[in-house]
């Protein structure tokens, strides 16, 4: 998955030279942090010093396929639900796997209000702020700034 996750982050950061300077920096600093993240995993496991999951858990290896599914749809949901909701949607879900358990309803809730609260000032940050264009979607266009 680090191997998986580097290539990712090389594949973002080469594709973000064909944004604007200030369209380019959250590409570049996301794939920047991905990039290194995923090769001082990487860099541990293979020194055997790496996580459990790593070891032959099979739980750790779902969760991993499970959050890399929720970033695939995210991605391909932006075009048709807009950066909004396909973004408040994928924060919910990645939480919800990434918090391992079985969560309660009302740390689900929690999720769902901090993921628009989260949502929103991103887009407010990169649309007024930044002047990068996101996605409107086509399913709620309402929710276009």
């Amino acid at each position: 998955m680090a191997a998986l996750i580097a290539a990712v982050a090389a594949v973002m950061l080469w594709k973000a030279n064909e944004f604007s300077q200030f369209g380019s920096i959250f590409p570049r600093v996301t794939g920047g942090a991905m990039l290194l993240g995923s090769l001082f995993v990487l860099g541990r496991t293979l020194l055997g010093k790496g996580p459990d999951d790593a070891k032959g858990s099979s739980s750790g290896l779902l969760s991993s396929l499970a959050l890399m599914v929720v970033m695939l749809v995210w991605i391909l949901m932006l075009e048709v639900a807009g950066f909004t909701l396909a973004s408040w949607v994928g924060f919910v879900a990645l939480a919800l796997i990434a918090g391992g358990e079985r969560p309660s309803l009302r740390k689900a809730a929690l999720y769902a209000v901090v993921g628009l609260v989260l949502v929103m000032a991103l887009q407010l940050l990169f649309q007024q702020v930044l002047g990068v264009r996101l996605p409107a979607g086509v399913l709620l266009p309402a929710l276009k700034f």
